[in-house]
């Protein structure tokens, strides 16, 4: 499996009951019981189709406008994603179980490659040193503030990455 499917699984769950609930907002939101793995299917194809999407558009805004034009890309991918989920969830049951971060991450890590998922967290962690760098040797504000919010990103995504990699040891 891949990155993708790893993003994706970490929307899903199984209940004790067998049954797959599905969080279009993972931790924060509720969760709907899919009926059948037919409109499990169509979900786990669209939300794969929406990360592909949405990370190659923001890395496209990024590398050709800059970053501070990824704020206008955002909304258009969120209500791109309401607009699309909607129908797909329309007359689900509501679950009374809510998704953990833990169970998101455990979940998620069934299905990443753990060299990829190395390289990510590498790749992160370098990113983080070079803004760090930025923050410390720059005396323009706005950069400052920038590469703050930028390290603190990257040291949330070095988090979550680490932790996906003990899980998948587990």
């Amino acid at each position: 499996m891949g990155y993708f499917e790893g993003l994706t699984n970490g929307c899903f769950n199984k209940e004790e009951t067998g049954q797959t609930v599905f969080y279009p907002l993972g931790v924060m939101g509720k969760g709907y019981i899919l009926p059948d793995a037919i409109t499990e299917d169509k979900i786990r194809k669209f939300m794969q189709f929406y990360y592909k999407v949405s990370i190659i558009s923001i890395l496209g805004v990024v590398l050709v406008f800059g970053w501070l034009y990824v704020f206008l890309l955002l909304p258009v991918n969120i209500i791109w994603f309401f607009f699309k989920i909607k129908p797909l969830i329309s007359g689900l049951p509501y679950s009374g179980s809510k998704l953990s971060f833990k169970q998101s991450y455990i979940n998620s890590a069934s299905a990443h490659n753990t060299f990829v998922l190395w390289l990510f967290l590498i790749s992160s962690i370098f990113v983080m040193m070079m803004f760090l760098h930025m923050l410390v040797s720059n005396n323009n504000t706005m950069v400052k503030f920038l590469a703050l919010i930028i390290l603190l990103i990257c040291g949330a995504c070095s988090f979550a990455i680490a932790y996906i990699i003990r899980a998948k040891k587990s």
